[in-house]
């Protein structure tokens, strides 16, 4: 594969494309990013989680330039937002009335905590400082205007009349043991066109890799689609390259080929 001169924006996944069980693999991943940032390449975080569920051992602001959150809530580069998109009240206060009802293990992923329900304590130890239980006594005084929500995030099996209560301004993405809800108005790939429009890379000049549903959107609009190996068959359909799984660190090896290093 033959390069175009100029400098490459690369999006890259979280969740079993750069960090699953494998430290050594981590490591692998990140020593190649810094490789290719030395080189002048942009390199951004592209995730399905919210801002507030960024792992530390990340260290997002000193191994990336740039982070998408939400799956595509939020784009921020050099530590600026570029552009944002939350939830508005209207959707949260449906999708907690509809969680309560139910008795959901549901979460809305903030940008600066998550807020949950009490279902989720049976699934999650949850000791995290950023979390915040939610429930009816609270939650007029919790979730308010003012409380910047990125997307919803269900653990176990969304029932399809969630669906139907949100309406067509959302877009329900089902994984084997979640789901995520986002605004159709959003998404990774959008993202990442926004976001590359603001550099002035071209398309052509753009990387995605992922692994999952929520990534199928960024590989599909970016100029080279990268699909771990430990992708599903719907992400490696639209692949352009297919590397190794998480665990062996796909990452390094697709942007090791991808560049010849």
């Amino acid at each position: 594969m033959r390069l175009a001169d100029g400098d490459y924006a690369i999006f890259i996944d979280i969740d079993g494309t750069l960090l699953g069980s494998n430290e050594k693999a981590f490591a692998k991943n990140i020593e190649t990013i810094q490789r290719l940032r030395n080189k002048g390449h942009k390199f951004f975080i592209s995730t399905g989680r919210g801002t507030a569920f960024l792992t530390q051992n990340l260290n997002v602001n000193e191994n990336f330039d740039g982070v998408i959150s939400g799956a595509g809530a939020v784009s921020r580069f050099g530590g600026k937002e570029l552009f944002k998109n939350l939830m508005p009240l209207r959707l949260t206060e449906i999708f907690c009335k509809f969680v309560m009802e139910n008795n959901l293990p549901g979460v809305l992923e903030g940008q600066r905590y998550m807020y949950y329900f009490e279902p989720l304590e049976d699934i999650f130890d949850i000791d995290e400082k950023n979390f915040v239980k939610v429930n009816s006594d609270n939650i007029k005084n919790v979730i308010t205007q003012d409380v910047p929500i990125e997307k919803f995030t269900i653990m176990g099996e969304i029932p399809k009349e969630l669906d139907e209560a949100l309406g067509d301004e959302c877009l329900v993405i089902r994984h084997p043991s979640y789901g995520e809800i986002i605004q159709k108005n959003c998404g990774k790939g959008k993202a990442l066109l926004e976001t590359i429009d603001v550099l002035g890379i071209p398309v052509e000049r753009s990387i995605a890799i992922g692994d999952s549903m929520n990534d199928y959107d960024m590989l599909e609009a970016a100029g080279i689609a990268v699909a771990m190996g430990n992708a599903s068959e719907e992400i490696k359909k639209i692949a352009d390259i297919i590397t190794d799984d998480v665990d062996s660190a796909g990452v390094a090896t697709a942007l090791i080929r991808i560049f010849s290093l």
